[in-house]
């Protein structure tokens, strides 16, 4: 049997993997020392980042929110500020920061021959800028200051570009990079196709080709329901998609863009929700949902621990499915 990096690299090559992907099992993450500065606090912690963003973690969701400064009441900036966006924000130089004297340090305990290495490159253009401003603020700075949000977004992209280029030098053995950006909620997208293509498309763009030119797998972690920017996305490069929340019509897109387009999700519908729900009956919606998404092989099923039962019935279901992808007819992409 091949490794669980070998059967990874088939999967993001677009081709149908030997055996199903554990995305819990088969990656193997490294916290880069330079990272931190884009980063929220430890998990269970409140803090500040690089930025000056003070986040809340918040038990019940074991997830952390940004928030207004407890000590001054206010938000790193204002939608009015954006005009001038540079007073409030400054990105650390990559050459200024000594990479060779944390790699050893950060490499510890990875598993580089049986495992994808990755890292994460925390916030991307929607999330840092709401990050920084509220919510309210942020989506409406797309509308009332599209100018000025582009050039941010344009600056954030040419920033993390250049980490990129510092990571592929200096961590060799990493291999994705997985940005989070969440660009829909339980309904739609949080904007328009058309204000994607407009502010969001040219730094994505550059991102999506500065990380194959390195010979990196950039992977979008995006939550929500955003199925609608799905083929511009795609259009400008995006191949690899995580948290494909079920809210998306995922056969719909499987067969539009399997050939083309990773996931990593794909099992959370409505129905796990059910009052009264066990083990048994979650099995029984899992087992039908995996029987519509897994041919082709181009979806990584994967269930979270705050729904009851629903990573345990997702487990199950795989390891029932061991030798899934040795069938011909499964390995068939469905059109």
């Amino acid at each position: 049997m091949i490794s669980y990096k070998e059967n990874l690299h088939k999967f993001y090559r677009h081709e149908c993997p030997d055996f199903i992907p554990d995305m819990r099992r088969d990656f193997s993450r490294v916290n880069y020392a330079f990272g931190k500065y884009e980063s929220h606090p430890p998990m269970g912690e409140n803090g500040y980042d690089g930025y000056g963003v003070y986040w809340f973690f918040e038990p019940k969701n074991r997830a952390h929110m940004p928030l207004q400064d407890p000590k001054t009441g206010k938000y790193v900036m204002t939608m009015d500020d954006i005009e001038n966006w540079r007073d409030f924000i400054h990105f650390p130089d990559p050459d200024d920061f000594d990479w060779e004297a944390h790699v050893e340090e950060d490499m510890q305990g990875v598993d580089t021959e049986n495992k994808l290495v990755t890292v994460s490159f925390s916030h991307g253009m929607f999330e840092r800028l709401h990050s920084l401003m509220g919510m309210e603020d942020g989506a409406m700075c797309l509308l009332a200051y599209p100018d000025e949000t582009l050039d941010f977004f344009n600056a954030l992209a040419d920033f993390k570009c250049k980490v990129m280029e510092k990571i592929a030098k200096y961590y060799p053995k990493v291999e994705l990079i997985e940005l989070s950006d969440d660009w829909g909620h339980q309904n739609s997208a949080f904007f328009s196709v058309d204000t994607w293509n407009e502010l969001f498309r040219p730094g994505m763009t550059k991102m999506f080709k500065t990380a194959k030119d390195l010979g990196l797998i950039l992977q979008l972690h995006s939550c929500g329901r955003w199925e609608k920017i799905i083929p511009a996305a795609v259009d400008a490069g995006l191949e690899h998609w995580t948290s494909s929340q079920a809210v998306n019509d995922i056969p719909t897109i499987i067969k539009k863009f399997g050939d083309r387009l990773t996931m990593i999700g794909g099992c959370d519908v409505p129905e796990i929700q059910l009052p009264g729900m066990n083990l048994e009956w979650m099995r029984q919606i899992v087992s039908k949902r995996l029987d519509l998404i897994l041919p082709g092989g181009c979806i990584i099923p994967f269930g979270n621990s705050s729904t009851p039962f629903f990573r345990a019935a997702v487990e199950a279901e795989v390891a029932e499915r061991a030798d899934y992808y040795q069938k011909p007819e499964n390995r068939i992409l469905p059109h």
